[in-house]
Parts: C-alpha cells; sequence; structure tokens
C-alpha cells in the first residue's frame, strides 16, 4: 500500500509549481515506483498543454532535481496554469464541494466538464493517457488572449502503467474491416468507462454530465489505434501496382 505522498510546493514570486518525489522514499523500493509515475507524469503534462491549446506552457514543464539535506529526489517543475474549479466553487458557495448553486454556474460547471471529458477522450485515445481522477481540483482554467482554456492535471497513478492503446483483439477472428469495427466498439466501451469517472464527480455536484455522442464518434475514428488499423486494411486490399 502506498503510504508516501509527492511533494507538492508553490513559489508565488515565479508562479512556478514543484513536485517531486519525497526524499524518505530514498532507499526503499517504493522510490523507484514513484519516480516512474512522476517522470511519465511530466511529459503527460505537457502533452496534456498541447491538447488545450497552449504549447507555450508546455515548454515550461521540465525536469528538475531537488536536493534536501543532502539527498537528491527527481521532480519537476510546471507553471501555474490557473484555477480549479474547486476554487471556483469555494469563491461561490464557502464549501469544496456544494450541491447549492444558482442555475448559472450548474450550466457553466457542466459545460466545463463536458470540455475536461473531450479533453481526456483525446488523452486517452491519441496517446493512451488515462485520466483516472477528475475532480474539481485537477480541472483548471486558463484565460488568455484566445479565450478559456480547460486543463487536466495529475496524471501520477499506477492506471499509466497499464497499455490502454493497443488492442487484443484477434485479426483472425475479425478479418478485413470487420477487425476496425470490432476494435471502434471496444474503444467505445473504454471511453465509457472513463466517462463514469467524469459521471461521479458531476454527481457529487449536482450536475448534469453532458457528452455530444458525434464528438465522442469523431474522437474514436481520429483515434491512433483506428487510424492505424485503417492503414493497414487499406496495405492489404490495395492491389500492387505493375510498374512494368
Amino acid at each position: 500500500v502506498e503510504t508516501l505522498k509527492y511533494g507538492v510546493l508553490y513559489n508565488p514570486d515565479t508562479r512556478t509549481w514543484l513536485k517531486a518525489v519525497p526524499p524518505e522514499a530514498l532507499g526503499t523500493p517504493q522510490y523507484e515506483v514513484m519516480e516512474g509515475r512522476l517522470r511519465r507524469s511530466a511529459l503527460q503534462q505537457q502533452i496534456s498543454l498541447v491538447e488545450s491549446g497552449l504549447p507555450d506552457l508546455a515548454q515550461q514543464v521540465r525536469d528538475v532535481e531537488v536536493e534536501t539535506d543532502g539527498q537528491k529526489v527527481y521532480g519537476f517543475t510546471s507553471p501555474d496554469i490557473g484555477p480549479s474549479l474547486e476554487s471556483f466553487i469555494y469563491t461561490l458557495t464557502g464549501k469544496r464541494r456544494s450541491q447549492d448553486m444558482p442555475p448559472e454556474f450548474v450550466s457553466f460547471l457542466s459545460t466545463i466538464y463536458s470540455a475536461a471529458s473531450h479533453q481526456a477522450e483525446r488523452l486517452f485515445l491519441h496517446y493512451g493517457i488515462w485520466m483516472a481522477d477528475p475532480n474539481p481540483g485537477n480541472i483548471l482554467i486558463r484565460h488568455d488572449e484566445n479565450g478559456a482554456h480547460v486543463v487536466l492535471i495529475d496524471f501520477s497513478n499506477k492506471h499509466q502503467e497499464a497499455d490502454y492503446l493497443f488492442s487484443d483483439l484477434s485479426r483472425e477472428r475479425y478479418p478485413g474491416v470487420n477487425y476496425v469495427q470490432k476494435l471502434k466498439t471496444s474503444l467505445l466501451g473504454q471511453v465509457r468507462g472513463l466517462h463514469q469517472r467524469f459521471a461521479y464527480y458531476c454527481g457529487n455536484l449536482g450536475i448534469p454530465f453532458v457528452r455530444d455522442s458525434k464528438a465522442i464518434s469523431s474522437n474514436i475514428n481520429e483515434s491512433v489505434a483506428v487510424v492505424n488499423a485503417r492503414k493497414m486494411l487499406q496495405a492489404t486490399t490495395t492491389p500492387p501496382t505493375d510498374h512494368e
């Protein structure tokens, strides 16, 4: 059972966050696991920022070495992105979780969660990144000259160690186009599992969880696994060109 927690610090002068493996983990089997998850989390945070339309911020996520009392551990720094939904809720209601909100704020939260789930679908379908904990504290909003951006954070969890991108479907059992259709059905099932996590937190907040089925279908059709499956199908069905 994991008992040690990552260290999280904020520097208000540079508006920078630091997340690091606790020095207490050094010399234990837990350190390697925690460092591996945190390194993946740094890369996944960069990808999340790019998907959110914030590539400049993605370049500010950097690996660092943190020294405490002569002990060096791995960590990474990231820029301050913006307030979380949790802070929005607290500002409005004075509580971390509340179902007593005006209708316009309920609609706002529902829209934000829909946008967040869209990003989570793309992170999963394009990169194999699984958003395990879409609580309001892990959904940030950043405003810039291009408008508002919804950003997901915190990917350092054990679920990232699973391979979600590649299917174990048998091409012999599902030949030709049947394989592509079966793959899309399989991915849809996993996306629905992802939605269950979002719906859970929406239920806690008393807001509806809404996703456009056409947008979900588009994300699946554009996914790495489906695109590659179609390319393989085309390669096996296209007759060779006669160059003679």
